[in-house]
């Protein structure tokens, strides 16, 4: 297996980890300068046995390259997906979704917590008033540069629960494989 490691995502300080697991696991690797707002890159390598670390935008790159596995990214890991295993177990269980200018009930909420519901990166989830999500509608949808929002963008509409911690734990055969945090 080949890794693809973007350099210019993250800002968790210990990003740089990975570079000291891979090299001490003798894993084949390289670090890629990948620009969001395009959709090429210049990789090294010719092999198709590649994983990539990175941006959501990365990852849906990786699967036109036919990369395999090319990434965790997929239908699988949407809300509707993990809901039918985890039930009432998972966070934002009761959530609906719909699209961006559907009208949203706020007569039991004076706060919804509202987040994309398939491409998790076109507006950063939240907590939004009444007023706060009418106004972000407006500009999101009168921005004449704004390419990746629109009246038919899904979204995931949930009460808003108050978190302690929030992390995202992969599991395989029992066992944990890896894990990050988002909220300490």
């Amino acid at each position: 297996m080949y890794y693809i490691i973007q350099n210019n995502v993250f800002q968790n300080p210990r990003y740089d980890e990975i570079f000291k697991v891979l090299d001490e696991l003798n894993l084949a690797y390289e670090q890629v300068a990948f620009n969001p707002n395009r959709n090429e890159f210049d990789v090294q390598t010719q092999r198709k046995d590649i994983f990539v670390y990175g941006s959501v935008k990365l990852a849906k790159v990786a699967a036109q390259n036919d990369w395999i596995p090319g990434s965790f990214y997929g239908k699988n890991h949407e809300f509707e997906q993990y809901a039918k295993g985890y039930g009432k177990n998972i966070i934002n269980y009761g959530s609906y979704i719909c699209n961006l200018t559907d009208k949203i009930d706020w007569s039991q909420n004076s706060t919804l917590f509202i987040k994309p519901s398939k491409d998790a990166k076109v507006f950063t989830g939240k907590i939004f008033n009444k007023s706060e999500w009418n106004d972000f509608v407006y500009e999101k949808l009168n921005d004449p540069n704004e390419q990746r929002v629109n009246a038919q963008t899904k979204i995931q509409v949930s009460m808003p629960y108050y978190l302690i911690k929030e992390a995202r734990i992969w599991i395989i055969g029992k066992k944990v494989i890896t894990s990050s945090y988002y909220r300490i």
